[in-house]
């Protein structure tokens, strides 16, 4: 069974913070070097500082990005640049044209029962955000999750609500962001009842709900008397419905480094044309265009504007080829088809993330990085519909890393969880 409950958020103090574009930034996983080292230079007081420190040669047990990220959580807290609110609330959190959903306390619990994952997750990532977590006690980001209703509930308390001016409004980065607060206690407890009948499927933010439920263990451990309300226990989660007209997924595009011989060889083409139809293309739109209507296929660029399209001809013939244990749910996902088939028999390589291989969800930019020559090659994807990431997740299977991009994203510092 679901269990939320209402919290007392931290805030930035809009009496001393102006311009909140100026001290927010999006989760730390999609920030880069040099958006991190942008962020610093837009505030002293950017949450950028918190969830995503920099790393000196210096730096030891004593004093490292962790600790300073406690002090200046500490710091802020004192100075009231930071203000926790004075009612416990629920808070409705809307980015205008994309999405609505609000915003409580989740008790966490294992997976499978009602609350479901829906990717697997990396130890490296995990280890750095439990140790953000364990130092600082607090929720810097919301999780991001999917819900369906089984009434209407929910919905008529955020519709009433948002007839009342937002607590704040502004863009960032194009993208409208308002919030409302809910500390109606009765309204707040009809949205409690109705959680309870839910499932809960994570859409973003696997390594830190992980993270939180290693961290309830931990404390639970320490403290024989656990029972169950302790702060601990819980994890600031934003809940938005499955069938949220804005729900967007976008597809996160693949950049291989590899050698051109490999690329140009007659042995690679008949390979090729042995496994897929091709056709060929003169833009990315046309090719884009084409691609959104088909199934196991996936788009490839190698520079001097030709951009291809590889569809499967016979996918029992791949699926022959996949492991033994590919989930039979992953088996007409474009990028199983991609990692496991194109690569792993065709190219005959292994990716290795940071080093041969990129991500990213920008088709433009994955075009530039080949024609400059710092990638030699593009797999383009058709993004997950959030009903196959239901289905999955209600599988007991997890999809392959980097197979959903959940756009945009909650904001980091909006609204804190202090433990």
């Amino acid at each position: 069974m679901i269990n939320i409950k209402p919290f007392r958020g931290v805030m930035y103090n809009r009496d001393k913070i102006k311009d909140l574009t100026r001290v927010l930034s999006p989760p730390y996983d999609v920030i880069s070097q040099q958006e991190q080292k942008e962020y610093y230079r837009c505030s002293r007081w950017n949450i950028v500082r918190i969830i995503l420190g920099k790393d000196y040669p210096r730096d030891n047990a004593r004093s490292n990005k962790y600790i300073r990220a406690r002090n200046f959580l500490s710091s802020w807290l004192k100075k009231r640049i930071l203000i926790r609110d004075t009612k416990p609330s629920i808070y409705i959190y809307e980015q205008h044209s994309y999405r609505i959903g609000f915003l409580a306390l989740l008790r966490v619990e294992p997976f499978g029962k009602s609350i479901f994952p829906h990717e697997q997750t990396f130890p490296k990532h995990k280890n750095d955000r439990a140790m953000l977590l364990r130092t600082c006690k607090a929720n810097f980001n919301p999780i991001f999750s999917l819900y369906s209703p089984e009434s209407r509930i929910v919905d008529r308390i955020i519709k009433e609500k948002l007839k009342e001016k937002p607590l704040v409004s502004f863009r960032f980065k194009g993208v409208p962001n308002q919030f409302w607060r809910i500390d109606n206690k009765d309204e707040i407890e009809k949205i409690v009842q109705e959680m309870q009948k839910s499932k809960v499927f994570i859409a973003d933010g696997h390594h830190r709900y992980e993270t939180a439920l290693e961290y309830a263990r931990e404390m639970q451990t320490k403290s024989p008397c656990n029972a169950g309300e302790e702060p601990y226990n819980f994890v600031m989660m934003m809940f938005v419905k499955l069938n949220d007209p804005g729900l967007e997924i976008l597809p996160t595009h693949r950049l291989l480094k590899i050698s051109p011989g490999v690329l140009g060889s007659r042995s690679l083409r008949v390979k090729i044309k042995k496994y897929f139809n091709v056709k060929i293309f003169g833009s990315l739109q046309e090719m884009f265009k084409t691609l959104y209507r088909m199934k196991y296929s996936f788009g490839m660029y190698q520079g001097n504007g030709k951009y291809y399209i590889l569809s499967v001809k016979n996918m029992k013939e791949v699926e022959r080829r996949f492991e033994s244990d590919i989930p039979r749910c992953w088996r007409e996902l474009n990028m199983v088809i991609l990692h496991h088939f194109f690569f792993k028999h065709i190219l005959q390589i292994e990716p290795t993330p940071q080093e041969t291989i990129k991500y990213t969800t920008d088709p433009r930019e994955t075009v530039r990085l080949v024609d400059r020559n710092e990638y030699q090659i593009a797999f383009f994807l058709n993004s997950i519909k959030p009903e196959k990431v239901r289905e999955i997740a209600l599988s007991g299977e997890k999809m392959p890393h980097k197979a959903t991009y959940f756009y945009p994203k909650p904001l980091s510092g909006l609204v804190i969880n202090k433990m």
